[in-house]
């Protein structure tokens, strides 16, 4: 099996654009400030043709942060939203030719921290996020049903590889 290691970028719109949305006020003005809070409206836009699925997931511990898969939702966006640590995700573009297939010469990781998040449009191929200090609880927003439409390759059986993660 062939690893290749990937340094993880630290999400900004330059870097994210081709891959999807970043969420991250850092900088921003807020829609509205009182004495107790502050409060960020519309962000950003999603369109969900159907009910929406808040779902969580937990990245559990890894000395070495390994992808063993990539899967995409073709009918849908997916919005992750790290609660209570930093994760690290990678991602790739499908294939022009074949749009059931990812384009390895697209992979990127980035970190995502707390107080960040990011949105993956139709068509973007991830892997779940990955955490290398403590068990992140994620929240992952999808339409409902999405886990049935999913398509997912293990790398290693697939391609003969897989992918480290490098902070």
């Amino acid at each position: 099996m062939n690893i290749i290691d990937i340094k993880a970028q630290n999400l900004d719109k330059t870097t994210v654009k081709p891959y999807g949305k970043i969420y991250d006020v850092e900088g921003e003005a807020p829609t509205l400030s009182e004495i107790d809070f502050n409060f960020y409206y519309n962000i950003f836009d999603v369109k969900f043709d159907s009910e929406v699925s808040f779902s969580m997931v937990e990245s559990k511990v890894q000395d070495e942060m390994y992808s063993n898969s990539l899967e995409v939702h073709k009918k849908t966006s997916e919005i992750l939203i790290p609660l209570n640590g930093t994760v690290y995700i990678l991602l790739a573009k499908s294939q022009e030719k074949d749009s059931d297939k990812p384009d390895l010469t697209t992979v990127k990781a980035f970190c995502v921290k707390p107080g960040q998040g990011i949105c993956l449009p139709p068509g973007i191929w991830h892997r779940a996020p990955l955490s290398k200090d403590n068990n992140v609880k994620t929240v992952c927003i999808i339409r409902k049903g999405t886990p049935e439409d999913n398509i997912t390759y293990y790398l290693e059986k697939s391609f003969g590889l897989t992918y480290r993660i490098c902070d």
